[in-house]
């Protein structure tokens, strides 16, 4: 994911492969100490991906990250 420069927001993905169905996700981001504000972080309408989207009101850049957990689907 491309750094989340400080007074900026972004927004990220994780997608399930294809044939899984996505059942939980999450996110973490980095550096600890960069001041990122999570707004969301959601199923897609379609649940083969995991959503999120942040700003950064601070003065670090750092990186955030989306994960997806998947499972087969029947």
């Amino acid at each position: 994911m491309p750094a989340n420069r400080p007074d900026s927001a972004t927004g990220v993905f994780a997608q399930c492969p294809s044939g899984k169905i996505l059942i939980g996700g999450g996110f973490n981001y980095t550096p600890e100490n960069a001041n990122i504000r999570v707004i969301s972080s959601i199923p897609d309408v379609n649940l083969n991906q995991w959503r999120v989207s942040a700003t950064n009101p601070g003065t670090v850049t750092g990186s955030l990250n989306a994960h997806a957990v998947c499972v087969t689907g029947s």
